[in-house]
């Protein structure tokens, strides 16, 4: 859970009276950024310990102050600055004593081998000249008696034989039509699909901490979410589905076979409705 920020910045009184200024009720609110209103009250009365983890607070706190108007990212910033202004200094490390220099070692040259000094011997070139004639002698003999086959002879007139026809590739067998994927909705705060025919399958894979809140068939099992890890995966089957996302750049998902990728920006809390059709 993220602690209340310390400090006099009431980031709360300012989501209030801004809310209040522009005449909009907490449901209204709920209703056009799908944040739900007690998340929304968590906001406006600095009950920081109500909300996910930091990412999805602050992912909700820009969603809010931008609906309103507000600059989001200022908010944001005082925020933080609140934040490390309550953290404890880090303690200073002591200084390192100075390592002493490895020993160089200076790699040694090898010597090159004393030249072998002296003129050959007069019955060694008498030994290399039979050699090279004996060599000779025997190359001759060879040409001598190597012919060249002859070819043979084809008959003027004679017809060739006809070529065989290449065989034809086999068709391929038609593809089996599959379940059809279509996007229905994409928005800031809303992805949503109709697959038909159903059931509905999704695959969910995370790269980064993600909170999500599920509901199958209009039922949920977990109304308080659950956060899951980098290298998680859920796997989801119904006739509708629908799940709340705080981190939906930090999840991928697979919906019948298709792949859908990342489904959304990091931090920007989102709906994902996925409806069964035909």
């Amino acid at each position: 859970m993220v602690s209340e920020p310390p400090g006099n910045t009431d980031i709360g009184a300012v989501l209030r009276a801004r809310r209040e200024a522009l005449g909009l009720s907490l449901e209204d609110v709920q209703a056009a950024t799908h944040i739900r209103t007690g998340y929304l009250e968590a906001l406006e009365q600095n009950r920081w310990d109500h909300l996910p983890a930091e990412v999805y607070a602050l992912g909700f706190l820009r969603t809010y102050a931008r609906h309103l108007g507000l600059d989001a990212e200022d908010l944001v910033r005082a925020w933080r600055a609140a934040r490390q202004a309550a953290a404890p200094a880090p303690a200073a490390e002591p200084p390192r004593a100075p390592e002493p220099p490895a020993a160089v070692r200076v790699p040694r040259r090898s010597r090159p081998a004393a030249a072998r000094t002296g003129a050959p011997r007069p019955w060694a070139w008498g030994a290399v000249v039979v050699v090279l004639l004996a060599v000779l002698v025997g190359v001759v003999a060879a040409l001598r008696g190597h012919r060249a086959p002859t070819p043979p002879r084809v008959a003027s007139g004679t017809p060739s034989a006809p070529r065989p026809a290449a065989p034809r590739p086999a068709s391929a067998p038609p593809r089996s039509s599959g379940p059809v994927v279509r996007r229905v909705d994409d928005t800031p705060q809303l992805l949503a699909y109709q697959v038909t025919p159903g059931p509905v399958r999704l695959t969910l894979t995370f790269s980064a901490p993600c909170w999500v809140e599920v509901w199958v068939d209009g039922v949920t099992d977990n109304p308080a979410g659950h956060t899951y890890g980098p290298g998680d995966s859920l796997n989801l089957t119904g006739r509708s589905l629908r799940l709340l996302l705080g981190n939906p750049g930090g999840a991928a998902a697979v919906l019948n076979g298709r792949t859908l990728g990342v489904l959304g920006s990091p931090g920007q809390p989102r709906y994902l409705n996925l409806v069964a059709g035909g």
